[in-house]
């Protein structure tokens, strides 16, 4: 899950490697994210091969573990950061063990668009990201990545500024 998170919050403001780094038009400041990452289909994939009996065990033990996924989360992003995404991303890489080896390559980068592949060998992950920016103060985040040994699941994020300010 923190492979997850990490992921989706530091999407926002990269932008680089095969194409030309173009920073996304987004104001800095305070930024909720509110995330889907469809547990309603995960639920039903994970109820199908259960017996019966033993659905509604299953269930609330699911939804226990899933219940803060979809929480709203905040994020502080400084002018430096949307204006360079690449060190931004490269410093959040280097925060978790399980990503140091991770490459984007940027497909499209554009101020309205980035389209990439997240390739991490480690893991054996790749994990396809588009991010589309409404305006400078609402981002639509979608990621599609392996999640429980099967298919690739479509996980959307939309982002929207709250404040020019940040908490301390």
């Amino acid at each position: 899950m923190k492979y997850l998170i990490l992921t989706l919050f530091i999407l926002p403001t990269l932008s680089f490697a095969a194409t030309k780094m173009v920073p996304l038009d987004m104001k800095p400041g305070l930024w909720e994210y509110k995330t889907d990452i469809g547990t309603d289909s995960i639920m039903a994939q994970a109820m199908a091969n259960i017996p019966q009996a033993q659905r509604a065990m299953m269930k609330k033990m699911l939804q226990a573990k899933m219940k803060d996924v979809n929480k709203p989360v905040k994020q502080c992003l400084t002018t430096d950061q949307i204006n360079n995404p690449e060190k931004q991303f490269k410093e959040a890489l280097t925060k978790n063990d399980n990503m140091k080896d991770c490459k984007m390559l940027a497909k499209k980068s554009t101020s309205k668009l980035f389209e990439g592949n997240l390739n991490c060998p480690k893991s054996g992950r790749n994990i396809y990201i588009k991010v589309i920016v409404k305006n400078s103060k609402h981002i639509i985040n979608d990621v599609k990545m392996p999640m429980g040994g099967g298919a690739p699941k479509l996980i959307q994020s939309v982002g929207r500024w709250i404040s020019a300010s940040c908490p301390k």
